[in-house]
């Protein structure tokens, strides 16, 4: 019985550390889900696209963080770096769907104004 007190203690711990970690908000998974789930919603990506452009973006997040943390890219060199993966997600989709991208992206995308560091 206190074997089980101490882990349900150790888990609520991690839980509050990781939480903290965090900022209390969601995680870059948490939002590269919430964003296909939006884009799933309004262009009916079959399996195929969905897993492309969740692969696309995945790596395009990772490419930032480590140029972000090394300090090797300007902000010129991301945004070009974002354009570039705009045109890759775009060749996924079907030319219907390339429309509605363009007309409802920015719901997908997140604000980038109050979460500059």
């Amino acid at each position: 019985m206190k074997k089980l007190l101490i882990f349900a203690i150790m888990i609520v711990g991690v839980n509050f550390s990781v939480q903290a970690q965090r900022g209390n908000g969601p995680s870059p998974q948490e939002r590269l889900d919430e964003m296909i789930t939006k884009m799933d919603a309004r262009l009916d990506l079959d399996d195929v696209q969905e897993e492309e452009i969740r692969s696309l973006h995945k790596g395009f997040y990772q490419e930032m963080r480590a140029a972000r943390q090394s300090g090797t890219m300007d902000r010129e060199a991301m945004r070009a770096k974002r354009q570039e993966n705009e045109k890759k997600i775009l060749a996924v989709l079907t030319e219907e769907q390339q429309e509605l991208y363009e007309q409802y992206k920015d719901e997908w995308q997140p604000a980038r104004k109050g979460r500059r560091r």
